[in-house]
């Protein structure tokens, strides 16, 4: 074959024509070996490459690469090709136009699937299976890599011109930035070997300005720079912008660092049993007890009826939520930027509106407390403006002062309850009377409860973003379930008992018809609330 496919189509052809233009790094890179079995480094074998000596050299370069990404700690993954169907029907079309798939066919006994010694993945590396050139297509891979909070994927394999070049196209179209090392790549001649890299320089990948790193013509790499260096940075640049407000406000703690993932050296809190301090205290304020008083009051369910919901229905909606909790150190970001899917937007509105709902209700609850606390004095508007304004400067300060407030405030909520249980508490004997239970009223109040609890599962793991990603899922999940049901259904089946006495008592009667959440010790309270509506507005910067 003529080389005369570059030569036509020059380098300065395609930068006068836009393309060729350098895509850049991004900020976590992972490295990713494709198809490398012994099948293309074999005489006789139908996929052997050795007649081109930059593809004998490949397997060197992936083996210094490989070891420079274990090194860096760097995501590996590896693709292989595996055919279950004797007459090789799982191979489609492709088998149609080669045969010499039959290589990966189950029950071949060749050999020539096997890895190439020096390149096997380690246990914990992750194996793509495909049946295509593309390693994303019918696979989870592009899932994989968002989980691993990848951005970059550093590509190696064979063939150049099939497997390789049909995963870089697809990176790219995924939204990662395809870099192609093409001295770890191989193919059956040079002619195709460059030409593919030129073409995929050209349109799809970064390759030809790569050379500061790579030496495509000899087959020479600084694979230690490629995972190590400032190359591959973890922050925006603007992020360090010395005289920048933004710079600024990191000095001080604030978190700028909008939806990009937490880096991977930041992510090393393993005081674990703190995600249980931290649910403590969101949950630990006066919404879950004006919630349970709904039970008695509103529904006329009993005392005890409207415990059994409680319980029951905070039990199981809790166990999807804490689940959602275990993420967080997995992926260093918010919950709802997770998914990259453009239908993801419309649950994010949806948990948005749930969230604002909920710290509206906080909110306005701070205002009926601050002014039943001034003996009406204090405007309940007012009240409300300035429980808003609190809550939304502790939550501005992000996740370290959120997580110093949460991890001491709750014991003001728990001793300001037992205070104002023991100063009312002899009421607690004098229920009203109810009619029986119905399913209406059990199932309405069930559903109101998990309208409480699962508006949380939008924000569930955002304040784990900071742990590390070998945090035991068991654990985490047990803190953050413990964490959010302990506290909801001791307040909620307080309020049910509360909200079952009202009626009977003349004060708590005359209290609810002006401020609901009246009791002694409101300013504490009203504290506490609005710690509660600072969480829930907080939205850690991953």
């Amino acid at each position: 074959m003529s080389t005369s496919t570059i030569e036509d189509a020059t380098a300065a052809d395609y930068q006068r024509a836009g393309f060729a233009r350098k895509m850049g790094w991004g900020k976590r890179p992972a490295l990713i070996l494709i198809d490398v079995c012994k099948a293309y480094w074999t005489a006789g074998s139908p996929l052997d490459t050795s007649a081109n000596p930059g593809s004998v050299n490949a397997p060197d370069s992936m083996r210094r690469l490989l070891a420079a990404a274990r090194s860096a700690k760097a995501p590996v993954l590896w693709t292989k090709v595996y055919y279950e169907r004797p007459d090789m029907a799982d191979a489609g079309l492709m088998y149609t136009k080669g045969k010499a798939l039959t290589v990966w066919q189950k029950g071949d006994t060749r050999g020539l699937d096997a890895y190439v010694d020096g390149l096997v993945p380690e246990p914990e590396e992750l194996i793509v299976v495909k049946k295509v050139p593309s390693a994303f297509f019918g696979t989870t891979l592009a899932a994989d890599l968002h989980l691993l909070n990848v951005d970059t994927l550093v590509i190696c394999g064979v063939s150049t011109s099939g497997c390789v070049r049909a995963s870089t196209l697809d990176a790219m179209q995924h939204g990662f930035r395809p870099m192609v090392v093409g001295s770890a790549c191989g193919d059956r001649t040079i002619e195709i070997q460059k030409a593919n890299l030129f073409d995929m320089n050209a349109k799809y990948a970064d390759s030809d300005h790569m050379k500061e790193k790579l030496d495509l013509e000899k087959g020479e790499l600084k694979e230690s720079d490629i995972f190590t260096s400032d190359v591959a940075v973890i922050e925006p640049e603007n992020y360090k912008e010395k005289t920048s407000i933004w710079a600024w406000l990191s000095k001080w703690g604030v978190e700028v660092r909008g939806i990009d993932p937490v880096p991977m050296e930041e992510r090393t809190k393993t005081n674990y049993y703190n995600i249980f301090l931290m649910w403590m205290a969101i949950m630990c304020n006066l919404l879950p007890i004006v919630t349970g008083m709904a039970g008695t009051l509103g529904y006329g369910l009993s005392l005890r009826d409207s415990s059994l919901v409680i319980i029951f229905f905070n039990l199981i909606c809790c166990i999807m939520t804490a689940f959602l909790g275990t993420l967080g150190p997995k992926t260093g970001r918010k919950l709802t930027n997770t998914p990259r899917l453009y239908a993801v937007s419309i649950i994010a509105i949806l948990n948005l509106i749930a969230v604002v709902g909920f710290t509206i209700i906080s909110t306005v609850i701070v205002g009926q407390t601050l002014s039943a606390v001034s003996n009406g004095k204090m405007n309940i508007t007012v009240g409300i403006v300035l429980g808003a304004l609190l809550g939304l400067a502790i939550s501005f300060c992000g996740y370290k002062v959120l997580h110093i407030f949460n991890t001491y405030s709750w014991a003001v909520t728990v001793v300001s309850i037992i205070i104002a249980v023991g100063c009312g508490g002899k009421h607690l004997n004098v229920p009203v009377s109810t009619e029986p239970a119905t399913t209406v009223s059990i199932l309405t109040f069930g559903c109101l409860i998990a309208g409480f609890q699962l508006p949380f599962a939008g924000i569930m793991s955002d304040f784990a973003v900071y742990y590390s990603p070998d945090a035991p899922a068991k654990r985490m999940f047990w803190y953050v379930y413990t964490g959010q049901v302990l506290p909801t259904i001791l307040l909620m089946i307080l309020g049910a008992a509360i909200g079952s006495c009202v009626p009977n008592v003349p004060s708590w009667n005359d209290a609810y018809a002006s401020f609901p959440p009246a009791a002694s010790s409101k300013l504490c309270s009203a504290l506490r609330v609005d710690s509660g509506n600072s969480s829930p507005s907080y939205s850690p910067s991953p």
